[in-house]
């Protein structure tokens, strides 16, 4: 049944009035507010066409006019920017309790459904326990320990892998970031399932891509229900369902293979199966969030890193003397007669502040996934309303001449000097890979272990070269930060193929 044009063209009015008379009272609310200072906005849309295709720029920009705590409308949602290291630190840390809500957007509500998401739900009894879960079960040191052969092995395979392309066609570059994303994923992969399953991969990916996409019903409600940009239908119709599907015949396999078994679990899927029988009664744990937590942890732990390694290699290449620096690093804590273990990470400086300056220059997450304030607060002297969300801009951050000496310079060496105090885990706000406070990211450990562990065995392996053109480190979302043209290599090898087995010495197995 479809509705009369006049009929349509009047409901078009009567939600335009209606968005305007809104908009009308949120701006006598906010004059009688001390709000932070922010251009002026425009009926309906707010500060929407300021956005821009890259929005921590146009924000980076707007920060240089209205200071380092800006508040703007997109659309009918309130939102604060916090563009140093101090305003981070005031919405992360200080008023960490008051910011510890999630905004949840259509598609997060067509994929995940009102209450599964662990990312996206308000934090609560369902968010305590997996957060304790997680950080007891998955990402303890124990449970990184057992996984250390998986990581390991992949990395030898991703060595591999790239000899083989070499060997096909010696002159033509490889295409390093589906190598990596193959790496990548296969270590999630084995860590939640068991196993790797290349085949869910494309699935899973489909579901970040729907999550981060752009969707004007989110900023104005009222245009909600005309999905103009087919954002919900393809979440509720297209990626959910294929996400559910994959997982739910795994979990149904797994069950079955657990039925009478009593041994202690092996990977993320036999932990979250167990607590779901045995969590407390105030807890639901049912197929549905199990789905949502692999979901999450996949989308957290496996594109991300492989794009971050992409970016340390192409900085790496654009600058050869830090290349060398890494290389000789390398000789002569590991040698040529075998492979880097994790052991030997910690003996390794330079390469942390190889990895450290490469999240500083090209923050995959540009700005921390936004919280919402659960009541009002003060934010320097500045009055923050209930139900805002807060958007912390780490690109800008990462990049404020305050803070960084040459800050559009690659230069690892400031985390061995001057910032050679600044961690990764979220107590230092002046970068802040992983976020920080309540709902910082719980996978930090695995994150980094996975970009140390396959970048030093692909620059201890290898020597690398490019074509001028290809280090060209132009930035595209989409929506995670990465390089506009993905970055095309050619290897020669520098160590004995022998050692890139999974057993990483001179002998390897049959």
């Amino acid at each position: 049944m479809e509705l009369p044009a006049s009929d349509l063209l009047m409901l078009v009015l009567l939600t335009i009035v209606a968005g305007v008379c809104v908009m009308v009272a949120v701006c006598a609310i906010g004059r009688r507010r001390k709000l932070p200072p922010g251009p002026l906005a425009l009926p309906i849309i707010g500060h929407l066409h300021l956005v821009g295709k890259r929005p921590h720029r146009s924000f980076c920009d707007l920060s240089k006019r209205y200071g380092p705590l800006m508040y703007l409308r997109l659309g009918s949602v309130p939102i604060v920017v916090a563009s140093t290291p101090e305003m981070a630190r005031e919405i992360l840390q200080r008023h960490d309790k008051d910011f510890s809500s999630r905004f949840r957007t259509a598609a997060c509500e067509a994929i995940y459904g009102p209450s599964t998401s662990f990312t996206f739900s308000d934090t609560g009894p369902y968010v305590k326990f997996l957060r304790q879960l997680c950080t007891t079960e998955l990402f303890s040191a124990k449970r990184m320990a057992s996984f250390e052969p998986i990581r390991m092995q992949e990395a030898r395979a991703l060595l591999r892998s790239l000899v083989a392309d070499s060997k096909i066609n010696s002159t033509k570059p490889i295409s390093v970031r589906p190598k990596l994303q193959i790496a990548t994923s296969n270590i999630i992969c084995r860590m939640v399932l068991g196993e790797a399953s290349p085949e869910i991969v494309p699935v899973l990916l489909d579901v970040i891509e729907a999550l981060g996409a752009f969707n004007l019903g989110d900023f104005i409600p009222l245009l909600r229900w005309m999905d103009w940009q087919g954002c919900v239908k393809h979440s509720k119709l297209v990626a959910g369902p294929r996400m559910k599907a994959a997982f739910q015949a795994i979990i149904d396999g797994r069950r079955e293979q657990r039925r009478g078994i009593h041994d202690p679990p092996k990977d993320l899927l036999d932990i979250l199966l167990s607590a779901s029988v045995s969590c407390p009664q105030n807890i639901q744990m049912s197929d549905e969030h199990i789905k949502a937590v692999l979901q999450e942890v996949f989308g957290g732990g496996s594109d991300t890193s492989a794009l971050l390694i992409e970016w340390a290699l192409a900085e790496l290449l654009a600058n050869p003397t830090k290349m060398k620096t890494l290389q000789e690093e390398l000789e002569s804590v590991v040698g040529r007669a075998r492979m880097v273990q994790e052991s030997d990470i910690p003996n390794m400086p330079y390469l942390m502040a190889v990895i450290k300056e490469t999240m500083r220059l090209h923050p995959i997450i540009t700005f921390l996934i936004p919280r919402k304030s659960t009541q009002p607060c003060q934010i320097a002297g500045y009055d923050i309303p209930a139900n805002t969300q807060a958007y912390v801009n780490t690109w800008v951050i990462g990049r404020d001449p305050k803070v960084w000496e040459r800050p559009l310079t690659f230069l690892p060496e400031r985390f061995l000097c001057d910032h050679s105090h600044i961690d990764v885990r979220g107590q230092n706000f002046e970068l802040l890979p992983f976020g920080s406070g309540r709902r910082g990211c719980l996978g930090w450990s695995l994150g980094l272990l996975n970009v140390q562990n396959i970048l030093a065995s692909l620059v201890q392996a290898f020597d690398w070269s490019a074509d001028e053109h290809e280090l060209d480190m132009s930035e595209k979302l989409s929506p995670l930060m990465t390089k506009m043209k993905p970055l095309h290599a050619s290897i020669r090898l520098k160590l004995s193929e022998s050692l890139f087995h999974d057993n990483g010495d001179s002998n390897p197995r049959a």
